[in-house]
């Protein structure tokens, strides 16, 4: 284990998930706060709704394991600190010619492309009944999946830039706390405001396809806004507003 700032970073060569593994951890052993598994390779990475995380070698595989210090009803607002601080450490490598972009629930856009996702995941540690929130982050960097449902591309082939994972860690853990500390100094409308200021199809139409009791649901209308807890805000054609919670978003 190595250490950065205060962050502990424990280093793995291959493992099913770090996600899982956080996991694991909470169960059995003690953990500093503060604590950051990266991995080279996963076999089984999962991104929302358990869908596969294609985990390439060379490609960015890391959860951080921390105890917020804000009320749980505000944990989901630490996705969009997650994003920020990913947008925050690619926003120096790709040159003026390249846009980046925040795609709401929990991706990050270059070129239209999807570079980043998030996950996050709750748990109570079964040693001290602490609970944790896990931040699962995978960047892609030399590599992207084919075939997925939404456009993906990597760093070196949108930017040529070849970033090394443990260097993007270190950059990215610095910027995380900066935009965590915004968040409990200065509440959500800042981070709110960055987001939105990049964020994908602000003001235009969308379909999010939603979960419910009886299967899915798509919704069509513009995409408004955020409000204070993050949800996005829709209009349809007919002018009903949907403050939604989660969702897949296409444009």
């Amino acid at each position: 284990m190595t250490s950065y700032r205060d962050w502990q970073i424990k280093e793995y060569q291959a493992i099913d998930s770090t996600m899982t593994e956080a996991h694991l951890l909470l169960e059995k052993t003690e953990v500093a706060s503060k604590t950051v598994l990266i991995a080279e390779t996963q076999t089984k990475g999962r991104g929302r709704e358990s869908r596969s995380w294609i985990s390439l070698k060379g490609n960015f595989h890391a959860s951080l394991m921390i105890r917020p210090d804000i009320s749980e009803n505000d944990w989901p607002l630490l996705s969009f600190v997650s994003a920020l601080s990913v947008g925050r450490t690619l926003q120096k490598y790709i040159g003026s010619n390249n846009i980046l972009n925040y795609k709401w629930p929990n991706d990050v856009l270059l070129n239209s492309k999807k570079i980043a996702g998030i996950l996050l995941e709750a748990e109570k540690s079964s040693l001290n009944n602490q609970n944790w929130l896990i931040i699962g982050i995978g960047v892609n960097l030399i590599a992207a999946p084919q075939e997925t449902s939404y456009p993906a591309s990597h760093m070196q082939a949108e930017t040529g830039h070849a970033l090394q994972p443990l260097q993007l860690l270190r950059e990215l853990l610095a910027n995380f706390d900066i935009v965590e500390r915004i968040l409990k100094t200065q509440g959500f409308e800042p981070i709110c405001k960055e987001w939105l200021a990049s964020a994908a199809h602000v003001g235009k139409d969308i379909r999010v396809n939603i979960k419910t009791s009886h299967g899915s649901q798509e919704i069509l209308g513009r995409f408004l806004d955020l409000d204070n807890l993050g949800r996005l805000l829709i209009e349809t054609p007919e002018g009903v507003r949907h403050a939604l919670t989660a969702g897949d978003v296409y444009f």
